[in-house]
């Protein structure tokens, strides 16, 4: 199927239309004479199989794993002044962590980001503006702009960028 600009859309309608459609009622009335069982969460079992270290004044916006490193956007919130926005790397293998780039943190505060092409793209909080980095360098090849009010996350389906500025209904396609 070729992915062009109407059948992403079309996609996304359909999509979005499904997810927000109107769904039945089915709670039953609660009667206080007698004892109700209420709804159990249901309980996931899991084991830690290791620990990794990770600096308190990074304040998380985007994570994701890219050629076996683990890959972290960041913001800088004013009550983290140590805080920065930047893209980081971890291997977790040796447990060494390198910062790949920075934002002026007066300017911008760093959101969600995706590798697409050998490139880079992240966002910014309340811009309206994403930066592209080359994949390997990180070098800035260039900036974007968005129409959204807020930038958040950030996520390809491996022909398109696709983001969210944090609302249940609006993602918008980055081209």
């Amino acid at each position: 199927m070729k992915y062009t600009r109407k059948n992403i859309f079309l996609f996304l309608f359909i999509f979005i239309g499904i997810a927000c459609g109107e769904t039945e009622n089915k709670t039953a009335p609660v009667n206080t004479s007698q004892n109700v069982s209420s709804q159990i969460t249901p309980q996931i079992d899991y084991t830690v199989t290791a620990y990794y270290p990770h600096s308190t004044d990074a304040f998380t916006e985007g994570l994701l794993f890219y050629n076996g490193l683990l890959y972290e956007s960041t913001g800088s919130p004013d009550e983290l002044p140590k805080s920065l926005s930047a893209i980081v790397s971890t291997n977790l293998t040796i447990g060494k962590t390198e910062v790949k780039t920075t934002l002026d943190r007066t300017k911008y505060f760093g959101e969600g980001m995706a590798f697409l092409n050998d490139k880079c793209y992240q966002l910014t909080y309340k811009n309206q503006l994403g930066f592209i980095y080359d994949a390997n360098s990180f070098k800035k090849l260039g900036e974007f702009s968005y129409p959204n009010k807020e930038g958040w996350g950030m996520t390809t389906d491996s022909h398109f960028l696709i983001m969210s500025d944090g609302t249940a209904t609006s993602l918008t396609l980055i081209l």
